[in-house]
């Protein structure tokens, strides 16, 4: 509990930090740089990496005006590239790590695009719905978990 506890000082003290520094500047918080996150993750035993598929993993949705209204150009979007899944899948398979995809997209969307990413956790509809990764999910919670269900109802 203590660690915890810890933790979250840590954090408090990391977020006033932030807000101070981006405050006292115009170009807004500063950038880590790629060299930090190379050694970091190195050095790290256990990594948690969350991406976001719309402006990560895939650009964000464009838009343009049609008839006098605003029309998404990727509305239903299109899958990763090939590439992109081969990259999630290299991060995946280490062991060190759990790699979750979020987006406000379906939960049939998600599936359809990522299922070949074994082992990858899924968020859908900005988290309502969730596919643990390998390193979280036991064999009673496979599958997808919904947010306001009860187990009894999940899929």
């Amino acid at each position: 509990v203590q660690w915890v506890h810890k933790n979250l000082s840590e954090l408090k003290v990391t977020k006033s930090s932030n807000l101070i520094a981006a405050r006292t500047s115009m170009a807004g918080p500063p950038h880590i740089q790629e060299e930090e996150v190379v050694l970091a993750y190195r050095n790290a035993k256990k990594r948690a990496i969350f991406l976001d598929n719309e402006g990560t993993i895939a650009a964000k949705a464009g838009w343009q005006m049609q008839s006098g209204h605003m029309m998404s150009l990727q509305k239903e979007g299109t899958p990763p590239d090939p590439h992109v899944l081969d990259l999630l899948q290299t991060l995946v398979n280490d062991r060190g790590n759990t790699v979750v995809v979020l987006s406000g997209r379906t939960k049939e969307v998600m599936q359809e695009w990522f299922s070949g990413v074994d082992g990858l956790g899924l968020c859908a509809e900005h988290g309502f719905h969730r596919w643990p990764p390998r390193t979280l999910a036991c064999d009673m919670h496979a599958g997808w978990r919904s947010e306001g269900m009860s187990d009894d109802n999940q899929e």
